[in-house]
């Protein structure tokens, strides 16, 4: 059986009109997922409203279908959402249907739908393109599940990108580069056709330090991460740790963190990228 499933949400970034966004192959091969924006009707056509995600996929039946359909969604967002490095809020589904031809009684199902604000968000413009790119290059990552949730970590800092919420920005920007580290290292071993000892040396951490995969990772992330920022990097993880363990003052933590939320932001995405 096959099914289209409509899910929307609201977005800080919009899709120029008249583009999309699309995963999969299209056409008669199942499943694919197109992104785009909609936009209010003139004299306002410039103003994007929402944005709007339409599944075509096969099921077994119509609740299955908005189920996949629902974390296919959430699962584009990801990519677009670090795209933009613009929050998008989560998918709500908006209708589904089966769409097998020849069928005179079709499973269906419609969300509620409810007043919109008259004045929608304010948002930046996304590079089709360059999403499209990255959306790419994380379905066919050698190890795409970790990447999924660097990308995952990314998008719940985005969330948090507000005046009062620092704070909890740097604490999933922390996890998001925790999480990214060994998918560097592994890219460094690759790339120089070394093992862990030969690494560390060239890094100049001590082969025998008492917990040398550790130091590795701090040090794999001081430099690819970071940028050599030693200081950007130690408040980072201090802040992190301060606020997750209870050992940190919450006013002086969020305080610190308003200060290195944006250059930390700006590493930690270039180095996604």
């Amino acid at each position: 059986r096959t099914f289209v499933v409509y899910c929307r949400c609201r977005s800080a970034f919009r899709i120029p009109n008249g583009e999309s966004v699309r995963r999969g192959e299209g056409g008669r091969a199942l499943p694919w997922i197109d992104t785009r924006s909609r936009y209010l009707p003139a004299p306002a056509e410039h103003v994007a409203r929402d944005l709007l995600i339409e599944l075509r996929l096969h099921a077994e039946d119509l609740e299955e279908a908005i189920n996949r359909g629902l974390q296919g969604a959430h699962s584009q967002l990801l990519a677009l959402t670090v795209a933009a490095n613009a929050f998008a809020d989560d998918p709500v589904l908006e209708c589904a249907c089966r769409t097998d031809p020849g069928v005179a009684d079709r499973e269906w199902a419609q969300g509620y739908m409810p007043p919109q604000h008259p004045i929608p968000p304010n948002s930046r413009a996304l590079d089709a393109e360059g999403a499209k790119a990255l959306a790419a290059a994380a379905d066919h990552h050698p190890e795409r599940l970790r990447f999924g949730r660097v990308l995952a970590f990314y998008r719940e800092a985005l969330r948090h990108a507000r005046v009062g919420s620092s704070l909890l920005a740097v604490e999933h920007l922390h996890i998001a580069a925790e999480t990214l580290t060994p998918l560097l290292r592994g890219r460094l071993q690759r790339m120089l056709g070394v093992e862990e000892i030969e690494l560390a040396e060239r890094l100049n951490v001590a082969p025998d330090s008492p917990n040398l995969g550790k130091a590795l990772l701090s040090a794999i992330r001081l430099r690819e991460i970071y940028g050599g920022e030693k200081a950007l990097a130690r408040d980072v993880e201090r802040i992190s740790n301060g606020f997750e363990h209870g050992f940190a003052d919450l006013s002086d933590a969020r305080e610190q963190a308003r200060t290195v939320h944006t250059r930390a932001a700006e590493r930690i995405r270039a180095a996604i990228i």
